[in-house]
């Protein structure tokens, strides 16, 4: 593990994080207000299916992104949550997620060419990932201290987003669940 990094180097380090936890819902987004926006015509198929595509692809890999900075140990550049004092957290992805993760992203396999039978269990996942980013946003906003006005609302923006999209799957997942 690598010396820790600055307060400088762990302001941006948020800054990454936002971004991150940003893109966690990703797919609940193309799902609910962008896949209804294309037509039926085979050049808009083919389109929707690559907006699909590129939208898990992006919500998976932020998990995995995500869930690795909860981990304890990694390579010497590697900035984790341990490196922010007084903040003890463990990843939230359970090891056979985290491996359909890296076998889809990483690697061509059956479960991947059959994307639409992937039992990814998305929504459980990024779920997860917002309840994991919200206690971290929280915990930056009761007293890291960020380096500007523009970068404390970019927190407490992520974080209220990041709970809306929460509820919003919660929801979901209740009606889905009957």
């Amino acid at each position: 593990m690598a010396a820790q990094p600055t307060t400088e180097q762990l302001q941006r380090t948020v800054r990454v994080v936002c971004k991150i936890i940003g893109q966690i819902p990703c797919f609940q987004i193309y799902e609910d207000y962008i896949a209804r926006r294309f037509g039926t015509g085979e050049a808009e198929i083919s389109l929707m299916a690559m907006t699909h595509n590129a939208a898990l692809d992006s919500a998976l890999l932020n998990l995995r992104c995500f869930n690795e900075f909860f981990k304890p140990d990694g390579r010497k550049d590697d900035v984790r949550v341990i490196h922010f004092p007084g903040l003890i957290m463990q990843p939230f992805l359970d090891p056979d997620d985290e491996q359909a993760i890296n076998k889809h992203l990483a690697h061509l396999t059956l479960p991947r060419a059959d994307v639409a039978a992937a039992p990814w269990l998305l929504d459980k996942m990024a779920l997860l990932g917002l309840q994991h980013g919200i206690q971290f946003l929280t915990f930056i906003e009761s007293g890291f201290p960020m380096n500007s006005a523009a970068a404390d609302a970019e927190v407490s923006g992520v974080r209220e987003a990041a709970s809306l999209f929460l509820l919003k799957i919660s929801k979901s997942r209740r009606s889905q669940d009957g």
